[in-house]
């Protein structure tokens, strides 16, 4: 049966591994084969059995010895045998957008009149508005707001040393779903 190291005692001796079915095993590190140390999130095989104080672990081989420690989430690294749990989850953003428009002909052909008056009361009044580089008028645009619901995915990582790490795609420089999977593939029972 696989299992994975959930927590391990050195200094006692002993430990739990959580098995396939989700049921928790007491082990002796005597129950341990072979020379490979073991880490609480080790991926294991054993054979199952049971005593009077309930599940237990015994024949313990630790899989995957050869798989690089590390897995990058940008600049961000973890120890792979530090990952109690990891997964996806979501979040749901409201984005606004702008949209500037143009009035219909119609109320420019006002605009343009009241932009004449303009040009024309600065002749009249001395005020310097008498020269224009283009028709000027009042509220030629106007502005029209959209609104839409953005979900982005967030892939989650724990460890067992009580970090909390949370990636959101449209903020990290990696696929989160090409990481989810590289988590499997390194993780799974």
């Amino acid at each position: 049966m696989k299992g994975r190291v959930t927590k391990i005692f050195q200094d006692k001796g002993y430990g739990f591994i959580k098995d396939e079915v989700g049921e928790s095993r007491f082990f002796h590190v005597s129950n341990i084969k072979g020379f490979d140390e073991l880490f609480e999130g080790s991926v294991v095989t054993f054979n199952p059995s049971q005593n009077t104080k309930g599940l237990q672990a015994t024949e313990i081989m630790v899989l995957n010895t050869n798989n690089k420690a590390f897995i990058s989430f940008g600049s961000t690294n973890v120890r792979l045998n530090n990952i109690k749990n990891f997964g996806l989850t979501h979040t749901t953003e409201t984005e606004v957008t702008t949209e500037i428009k143009e009035h219909s002909t119609g109320n420019k052909v006002i605009n343009r009149t009241f932009g004449f008056l303009e040009i024309l009361e600065g002749v009249i009044l001395g005020n310097g508005n008498t020269v224009d580089s283009g028709v000027r008028s009042f509220n030629d645009s106007y502005s029209v707001d959209h609104t839409k619901e953005i979900t982005r995915k967030i892939l989650y990582v724990t460890t067992y040393q009580g970090d909390n790490f949370r990636f959101q795609e449209n903020l990290v420089d990696f696929d989160i779903m090409k990481k989810y999977n590289e988590l499997n593939d390194y993780l799974s029972l």
